[in-house]
Formats: structure tokens, sequence, C-alpha cells
């Protein structure tokens, strides 16, 4: 599933491929980036969410009782379910396909920035 970025998608704090010349690379778009960011729009492309960068984001695997593989990940009751058809969709419901996606649901329904550890 590919995904045209626009305007509106861009947050301060989100994260983005950016391509720099030498490859895409993960960036965190900062308040100074705002300013060039018509200019220089090519340069980004989003993140397809996976379960790795779900772990990074602070996410944990939901290891259910009843079932062996949920392909579920959890953070403050803020449910991803990994399907292998539709792709990731928070409550199994509404399709986060990128990190930018996930980032800004999970702002509006907490008010805090999911940012990456390693």
């Amino acid at each position: 599933m590919k995904q045209e970025l626009h305007i509106r998608d861009f947050k301060v704090g989100n994260y983005y491929y950016r391509n720099f010349g030498n490859g895409n690379m993960i960036y965190e778009l900062k308040p100074y980036d705002l300013e060039s960011l018509v200019q220089k729009f090519d340069e980004y492309r989003p993140i397809p969410l996976s379960p790795k960068l779900a772990g990074y984001l602070g996410f944990k695997y939901f290891k259910s009782y009843g079932r062996k593989n949920t392909r579920t990940w959890y953070l403050n009751h803020f449910f991803i379910y990994f399907g292998k058809e539709k792709g990731p969709k928070m409550n199994n419901n509404f399709l986060l396909p990128y990190v930018h996606n996930l980032q800004n649901l999970y702002w509006e329904r907490h008010r805090k920035q999911l940012t990456i550890n390693h």
C-alpha cells in the first residue's frame, strides 16, 4: 500500500524517512524544518509500521494465554494488531500503515509524543 505524503501529515516530533543524498535515514521532524518543508518535500517518505518499530516506540508484545500468536502490541491501553492481509490496525479498527499515523493517533488519545528508544 503506497501513500502519498501531504503537508497535513507532518507534525514536529514525527519520524519519516528522509533522503539526504546518500539514502533514506530515519529522521525526526524538527521545528526549524517547517520553514523549508515545502522546498524539500520530496526528500521525505513515510516509514511503514512494523512490530520492530512498535517495540522501539515503547510498545510491548501482548502475550495471550488463549492463543499462541496474537500479533498484538500494546502501550497504555492502546493496542496495535499486525494483521497479515490489511496490515497494522489500532484496536483492530483503524488502519495504521505508517509510523507517523501511529504517532498522530497516539498523540490524539494520550497527549504524549512517541519517541524511538533503541
